[in-house]
């Protein structure tokens, strides 16, 4: 199976976060990615919905439920697009 990948600005909009977060999630490894010929930089949906804050669950961090609902949402729409 093909994995989808989309840009940096659509998974903003999609999880509701600046570039810039999306950025500091690929340094950290919390996001998979993959650069086209052109080097763009493409996140792969899959690695996207995970929660990106799941190590700060022990000391009490609660992701907003904005986040939630929109990974949500897109995990749903990329297991129907792969189905």
């Amino acid at each position: 199976m093909e994995r989808k990948a989309i840009s940096i600005m659509k998974a903003c909009a999609l999880v509701g976060v600046s570039r810039r977060t999306i950025y500091n999630w690929i340094t950290a490894g919390k996001v998979e990615y993959v650069r086209t010929a052109g080097g763009s930089v493409r996140i792969f949906v899959d690695s996207l919905w995970r929660d990106p804050h799941a190590e700060h669950a022990a000391f009490g961090y609660r992701p907003r439920y904005r986040l939630l609902d929109a990974m949500a949402e897109l995990a749903r729409e990329y297991r129907q697009a792969a189905a």
